[in-house]
């Protein structure tokens, strides 16, 4: 994800990314390995809206990271990387996608980003399992989200510094943080919902 009419420090605005498609970088993504489960021959994985896969590379879980994804492209960048893919008739469109998993571990389309979270919990609330989803920090706000937030309280994981989603390696204007549901049973950091921490980032 990110921002939407996204803004460099000098005030002028990036050209949105086809299909929202941001690329998450790999430090992103290791910062929250403490939070995640243990990897287990039983655990079950999805990276949800993977692109070409920058977050499954970056989890502790290998090639047994399933992804889904709805563009051609990118399911075939993935396959190529050695990754299943998830979904109806072979499509891997996350919102198909019926089957239950421990952990969802997704950065989802800022516009789809509620649709994205609230299906990641349905599919992992029968394993009691855990949501961790890449997401603006203002997403706390909203009258919109009011409601969602006082039903499913999320653990907030908040980057002290701001991932780059471009090629150039330049930021956006907006904070981001690690919104975590459910449970993380066996992970050396546990998670707990309705709380906010900042998270240790090594390097700059």
């Amino acid at each position: 994800m990110s921002a939407t009419t996204r803004k460099r420090a000098d005030g002028s605005e990036y050209a949105r990314e086809a299909e929202d498609y941001y690329r998450t970088p790999a430090w992103a993504v290791r910062v929250i390995h403490p939070y995640l489960p243990p990897d287990s021959d039983n655990l079950s994985v999805l990276d949800a809206g993977a692109g070409d896969g920058a977050i499954a590379d970056a989890l502790p879980y290998g090639l047994r990271t399933l992804c889904s994804e709805q563009n051609a492209h990118k399911r075939e960048a993935l396959c190529e990387k050695g990754y299943n893919l998830v979904g109806w008739e072979g499509e891997a469109d996350f919102f198909s996608t019926c089957t239950c998993f421990d952990l969802v571990v997704m950065n989802p389309p800022y516009a789809q980003a509620m649709e994205f979270v609230r299906h990641a919990i349905k599919i992992t609330e029968e394993e009691n399992g855990m949501v961790a989803a890449l997401l603006r920090l203002p997403w706390l706000a909203s009258q919109v989200r009011a409601s969602f937030h006082r039903a499913h309280p999320a653990q907030v994981l908040v980057l002290p510094r701001r991932p780059s989603f471009t090629k150039d390696g330049k930021t956006d204007a907006t904070d981001y943080a690690w919104f975590c549901w459910g449970n993380n049973s066996g992970a050396r950091r546990p998670t707990l919902a309705g709380t906010w921490e900042i998270l240790e980032v090594e390097g700059k």
